[in-house]
């Protein structure tokens, strides 16, 4: 039996600098490919009155994703329990998706399982291109898309 000259290792931080590594080398392979790695994070955040007119009141909602390869991607959208059901998370989702078609966007794309908003989603536009049974474990992870 051959001796294998590669060890594996396995990290479970975050902050582990290889990730980084990984993931600019994986870019530079896709740019000899013809596409090159032209991420471009965006995040929409959404405060409530401040206490003091000099300062930034509470965080009440927020977008975080980003641009790529003519695509917004939706990573996470949260909004406050109390302020669910008033428009907040279609005015984060409008400005998000308002940003990404002034950087020449064509679209966005992000999941969201059966138990989270497939409903608020479709109402903005967004339909199911694909689904994920068991994920997570009974539920349904639904990959959404809507052009521009």
């Amino acid at each position: 039996m051959l001796a294998s000259v590669w060890r594996l290792s396995v990290s479970e931080r975050g902050d582990d600098r290889r990730r980084r590594i990984v993931a600019h080398s994986l870019g530079r392979h896709n740019g000899t490919m013809g596409h090159p790695d032209d991420w471009r994070p965006i995040s929409v955040f959404a405060h409530g009155p401040p206490r003091f007119v000099w300062l930034r009141g509470p965080l009440i909602g927020g977008m975080n994703g980003g641009m790529a390869w003519g695509w917004l991607y939706v990573s996470h959208l949260w909004i406050e329990s109390r302020m669910r059901g008033k428009g907040l998370g279609a005015d984060l989702l409008a400005r998000g998706e308002h940003l990404a078609r002034q950087y020449g966007m064509h679209g966005a794309h992000l999941t969201t399982a059966s138990f989270q908003a497939r409903g608020f989603y479709e109402k903005q536009g967004y339909s199911v291109f694909g689904e994920l049974e068991d994920m997570p474990p009974g539920e349904t992870l639904f990959y959404m898309k809507k052009r521009f």
